[in-house]
């Protein structure tokens, strides 16, 4: 009895240290979002306005691929934590609250560059905007609609 607990130990013991020694698992995580395009939704940017919107998406575009990097980490070690045996709660825990602050943060800084990039446009641009954006989100959601009506024959 001893012989087959032991050796059970040592076997989840290797199967957690080959899955530790792996590495990172990359590509499974959620789609990426692609930074909007102002300038292919307001063609009638002045040169100052396009810097500035330059500036502030590639700051932001740094930040979240940071955030996004440290947000893979983190969920690598969910996912090696997870197919080890035992009860791993005490450094999974840690870790889920961990993914949820980076989620956030992530979102945060989306919402920090669109505020950002809203102050540059005039009344009249930003207004434009939020009309094309209205409707590439309603072309979205008949294309979702099309997508998931049954076949009825």
């Amino acid at each position: 009895m001893k012989r087959l607990l032991i050796s059970i130990i040592f076997v989840a013991a290797f199967v957690c240290s080959s899955q530790a020694q792996r590495g990172p698992a990359r590509g499974h995580g959620p789609k990426e979002r692609n930074p909007i395009q102002i300038e292919q939704l307001i063609t009638d940017l002045s040169t100052s306005q396009k810097a500035r919107i330059h500036i502030v998406t590639q700051h932001s575009k740094k930040v979240i691929d940071n955030l996004r990097g440290q947000l893979n980490d983190v969920r690598d070690s969910i996912r090696n934590y997870m197919d080890c045996v035992g009860d791993n709660s005490k450094v999974l825990f840690p870790l889920y609250e961990r993914e949820g602050r980076l989620q956030a943060s992530i979102s945060k800084e989306y919402y920090r560059a669109k505020i950002a990039i809203d102050a540059i446009l005039t009344p009249a641009q930003y207004k434009a905007l939020q009309e094309k954006l209205a409707a590439q989100r309603a072309q979205r959601q008949r294309q979702r609609q099309q997508n998931h009506q049954p076949n009825r024959h």
